[in-house]
């Protein structure tokens, strides 16, 4: 995927309108994603700029990544107890008591 660079305009301005560039390859984000975080990943047909970009809060891609991040937080306590147990943090390993 192409993305659109920002050009630098002087005196603070920044314009969209720069070369695109290629910055990532499709397999390589899904794998990053998945194998370092286990996280599925969201498909999107979108630059890095338009990832975050939403028409409104009913876009699917809008209600897709909320769903998303509202399941990532549901099981952010037990990840952050699993990972301290296996000494991803550091220091020793934790035992369940």
């Amino acid at each position: 995927m192409l993305t659109v660079l920002l050009q630098d305009l002087g005196g603070g301005r920044f314009t969209n309108q720069g070369p695109r560039e290629f910055m990532v390859t499709k397999t390589s984000a899904e794998r990053i994603g998945h194998l370092v975080r286990n996280i599925d990943h969201l498909s999107s047909d979108a630059d890095h700029r338009g990832l975050v970009r939403f028409q409104h809060s009913s876009d699917t891609r809008y209600i897709s990544v909320i769903e998303k991040l509202e399941d990532m937080v549901a099981r952010a306590p037990q990840a952050f107890q699993s990972r301290a147990r296996s000494g991803y943090f550091g220091g020793e390993v934790q035992t369940s008591k």
